[in-house]
């Protein structure tokens, strides 16, 4: 199971504009089902390998079915659609009532989305996009369906307990309290044998920055470690961990200007080395530190700037107190 680390950005309209607020097709909560879609094998397993799943027999049989039917699912030319029951009165109406989602009684029958329920209010009237929690527990009802499950009430237990067992793995760390405008949401496997899994979030666009995060964590037996923020730690003997945990994930940047933006965050890295030592396990000296711009395009409407991306492994022990100017820096 990989470790995923989600930033979300869409921030308040005065400062940004070009939210997608039509819920098109290119929204936040679009690209959370789809994603979550992606990866269901692994969120799957969270459920199946998590004994406070507590599913019963039946459930683990519909699950496993749910499971090894995935790859015959992802031969579908569209297995994911979306569609206004506004703009087709009667597309999402079952039994006489309105439903989030419908599909077919077959593996490889599209998942059909209604996106006018996909963006609610809460009680303050603020739009909470779907999460990848919410639309796993949709998703699961609806691949129930394939396999001839047509029980509501049972498949939407099931979406849920698989849901909460997510829900449990995932820390939100937004930038403002109570916000959702800007949040960095970190998903971990704590058995430490997968890799952080990272996308951005970026003003409708979705950046898959998980190779770069891969090819960055190190375990190395001396770390020479090196000011600058811009600059690698010196690592002696370094070879590339089993598996990473990133964790107590913080914002430690944001700059705003009239046409780009400075955003960084920065976590603890316990990475799981080959020797027995497992040199930077649970050490909270050892951070990963995740920086990238936005720029505004033509139209006005910021968005992720390419090639600004930047991933350090960084060692931060007590003695180091010095912080030596970043070239550029204002």
């Amino acid at each position: 199971m990989k470790t995923i680390l989600m930033i979300a950005l869409s921030l308040t309209q005065p400062a940004f504009a070009g939210r997608d607020d039509v819920n098109n097709g290119g929204g936040i909560s679009e690209k959370n089902i789809v994603y979550g879609y992606q990866e269901l094998p692994r969120f799957i397993d969270l459920c199946l390998n998590t004994e406070s799943c507590q599913l019963s027999e039946n459930e683990l049989k519909v699950l496993s079915l749910i499971k090894g039917a995935y790859p015959q699912e992802l031969k579908a030319a569209e297995a994911i659609k979306f569609a206004s029951e506004k703009k087709q009165p009667g597309f999402f109406t079952i039994d006489g009532q309105v439903k989030i989602a419908k599909t077919g009684g077959k593996v490889g029958d599209p998942i059909y989305f209604n996106v006018d329920l996909l963006y609610p209010k809460n009680s303050q009237g603020q739009v909470e996009p779907f999460s990848i929690a919410d639309g796993i527990s949709h998703l699961i009802h609806e691949l129930g369906h394939h396999h001839g499950i047509t029980a509501h009430t049972e498949l939407d237990l099931l979406g849920v307990k698989v849901s909460l067992v997510l829900q449990r793995y995932i820390q939100t760390t937004p930038l403002l309290p109570h916000s959702h405008e800007v949040s960095a949401v970190a998903i971990n496997d704590r058995s430490g044998k997968g890799f952080p899994q990272i996308l951005l979030y970026v003003f409708g666009d979705v950046i898959n920055v998980s190779a770069e995060f891969e090819n960055t964590v190190k375990c190395s037996k001396v770390t020479v470690p090196i000011s600058s923020d811009d600059t690698d730690d010196l690592k002696l003997g370094a070879t590339k961990p089993v598996g990473t945990i990133f964790h107590n994930v913080h914002w430690t940047e944001f700059k705003l200007k009239d046409d780009e933006g400075d955003f960084a965050i920065k976590g603890n890295l316990s990475n799981f080395c080959r020797n027995d030592s497992r040199v930077n396990f649970n050490d909270n000296r050892y951070k990963a530190l995740i920086k990238f711009d936005v720029e505004k395009n033509k139209d006005g409407v910021f968005k992720f700037k390419k090639g600004s991306l930047k991933v350090k492994q960084k060692f931060e022990p007590w003695w180091k107190i010095i912080k030596l100017p970043e070239i550029g820096s204002d």
